[in-house]
């Protein structure tokens, strides 16, 4: 591979841990934060067979529905100068409508950009019960 190649994939040529060398990670990596009251997500993929076994092909699926949330904005900015920040947190996952949102490319990964008052619920994951220990 050569030095242009590993450094398009996000590899470096060089084996040593300089400065040079975080800061040519931090740039290969897109880095995007939302403006304002809204979120950066990325679909979660959905399952290509269905309960019954049967495999569907890319024409049948429907788009995704549930998102990881990847980035958050400041949050809405009233007149008065107030911020009201974004009641989502890096990591949640959201439910949104099925159209909704802009599209965008990084790191050959689709994301969306929404818009705060898109998101229709957040999806919280079950909490495991531990049980206590008689001693």
């Amino acid at each position: 591979m050569t030095e242009e190649a590993e450094r398009a994939s996000g590899k470096s040529a060089k084996c040593g841990t300089g400065a040079s060398d975080i800061v040519e990670r931090v740039v290969n990596r897109a880095m995007l934060k939302p403006l304002g009251n809204r979120v950066l997500v990325k679909p979660l993929e959905q399952d290509d067979t269905t309960a019954g076994g049967i495999v569907l092909p890319d024409s049948a699926k429907k788009r995704p529905q549930e998102a990881e949330i990847v980035a958050v904005g400041d949050g809405e900015r009233l007149e008065g100068g107030e911020m009201i920040p974004i009641p989502l947190k890096v990591g949640d996952i959201i439910i949104y409508p099925e159209f909704s949102g802009t599209e965008i490319r990084i790191d050959e990964e689709d994301h969306l950009i929404l818009e705060v008052d898109s998101v229709l619920a957040i999806k919280k994951a079950a909490k495991k019960k531990t049980r206590k220990r008689k001693s």
